[in-house]
Formats: C-alpha cells, sequence, structure tokens
C-alpha cells in the first residue's frame, strides 16, 4: 500500500503545482523540471527508526524567499534545503529490501549523499544526493516525507486531523455545496509543508488546486456530522470565479 501510495504521489507531484500563492511560470531553457524517482524501486530512507518515502525534488518557489515554498514540477534548476534543518549523517549503505539501519537507503541505484533533518519539522528529512551510473540525481537535494505525509496533507481540529484528499483524476476533492446546517468555525493557519499540525486550523497544506494560498480560508462543518470539515476554495473559468469546497474526511485512528 504505500509503494502505491509513493508512485501516486510522484505522479501527483509531476501534474500538480505545488505552491503558496500563484501558480509558477514556465521554466526557462536549460532548466530542470521535476523528475519522478529513479529506476523502478520507490526510494525509502530510514532515519531516527523510522522510514521515510521518496517525494521529489525540494525547490525555492518562484519569487519568494519563504523557506516552506517549494514546488515539485517546473523548478529553477537549483534544488533547495529549507531554513531549520541540519547535517545529520552520511547515507549508510544501499540495499533493494526495507531499510532496517540508520540512514540506510533502499533503491536500485548506487547513490551517496548526506541527511538532513530538523528537531521540529520531523515529518520530512532532506538528502543531498547524488547517484553513481545515472545521470540523476547529481548533487541534489531530494526531499522523503513520512508515511503519514505520503498519504496526504492535513487539517488540525478538535485533537484529530482531517485529510486534504486527492481524487482519482489529481484533483482534491470539491464540493460546489455546502451541506445543510453547515456553519463557519474559523480559519486556515498554514504551518509549513514538513510537519503535522497539532494546533485547531492549522494546515500543512499550502494551497488549492490553483495555487492559491490556504491560509485565512474559512472552515465549515455541519455539527451533525464531525467526521467531515470545508475548506472555502473557488474555481475559475471563462464565465467568472465560484466558490466552492474542499472537503476533508477525518483520519480514523
Amino acid at each position: 500500500m504505500k509503494r502505491f501510495f509513493c508512485i501516486i504521489f510522484s505522479l501527483i507531484c509531476m501534474f500538480s503545482l505545488v505552491s503558496c500563492s500563484f501558480a509558477p511560470e514556465p521554466a526557462e531553457p536549460g532548466n530542470t523540471p521535476f523528475f519522478p524517482y529513479p529506476n523502478e524501486i520507490c526510494p525509502e530512507i530510514m532515519v531516527g527508526g523510522e522510514i521515510y518515502y521518496w517525494e521529489g525534488e525540494s525547490k525555492r518557489h518562484y519569487g519568494t524567499d519563504e523557506p516552506y515554498c517549494t514546488v515539485y514540477q517546473m523548478g529553477d534548476g537549483r534544488t533547495f534545503l529549507p531554513e531549520g534543518f541540519s547535517e545529520s549523517g552520511k547515507i549508510s549503505s544501499v540495499t533493494d529490501k526495507t531499510p532496517t539501519d540508520e540512514f540506510q537507503l533502499k533503491a536500485d541505484f548506487e547513490a551517496f549523499g548526506t541527511v538532513y533533518t530538523s528537531q521540529t519539522d520531523t515529518e520530512a528529512v532532506y538528502i543531498l544526493m547524488t547517484s553513481e551510473n545515472l545521470n540523476w540525481p547529481k548533487e541534489q537535494y531530494i526531499r522523503f516525507i513520512s508515511a503519514e505525509l505520503l498519504e496526504g496533507c492535513h487539517v488540525a481540529l478538535g485533537g484529530k486531523l482531517f485529510r486534504i484528499q486527492w481524487g482519482g483524476n489529481g484533483e482534491r476533492v470539491y464540493v460546489d455545496k455546502l451541506p445543510e446546517n453547515a456553519v463557519h468555525i474559523g480559519n486556515l493557519d498554514f504551518i509549513g509543508i514538513d510537519k503535522l499540525p497539532e494546533n485547531d486550523f492549522e494546515t500543512n497544506c499550502p494551497n488549492d488546486s490553483y495555487s492559491k494560498a490556504f491560509t485565512g480560508r474559512k472552515v465549515f462543518q455541519n455539527p451533525n456530522d464531525p467526521d467531515h470539515i470545508y475548506v472555502l476554495s473557488e474555481r475559475y473559468s471563462s464565465a467568472g470565479t465560484f466558490e466552492r469546497y474542499l472537503k476533508c474526511p477525518v483520519i480514523k485512528s
């Protein structure tokens, strides 16, 4: 199941814009686009006794110095290490099995590199990686994420996490109307992409399907349905701009 999510997430990243407040400009000639993982095996690495899964190159968003703003599609050719991450060790070995040793990498290609971790943003690690016998990656930061982040972004509310999920067509799950009796209960606060939210209305999802920032978005809930929340969003077309709502289910423990 985890391999399935890893493959799906890599494909989503290729065709989705993950940014802060506006869509990235087309890459200039010669710049490096997003790459899925090399070869056939979805790479994993063990850090602190936990397994982290390949998510893609880390790239700073166009026109911003904010450390949490990244885009995983048409980048500027330079990978990016967020603030707060520091060197923790080196890739210790490469295996084609599930990693069992600290800093051991699962892959079907030879690689070496430096592992970077954060004491506060513990759901992601970054590796300044170079592969051997492959054209890519070469001295590029690759982001690896926890199983929780691999399965989607989140919103915290009432001590629970609600998932900002993906539909089968690569779009987040939207509805055009709120359910009956739904009321405004608060506004979203984006805390960065490398951590799980803990406090009410915090989210680690930076934007909607149109790359518009989630910070400040209104959140609605039907008091009779505690298993879902709805985030105000918009749909753009030649006919104009229309409100719609991102439907987020609670993550069952």
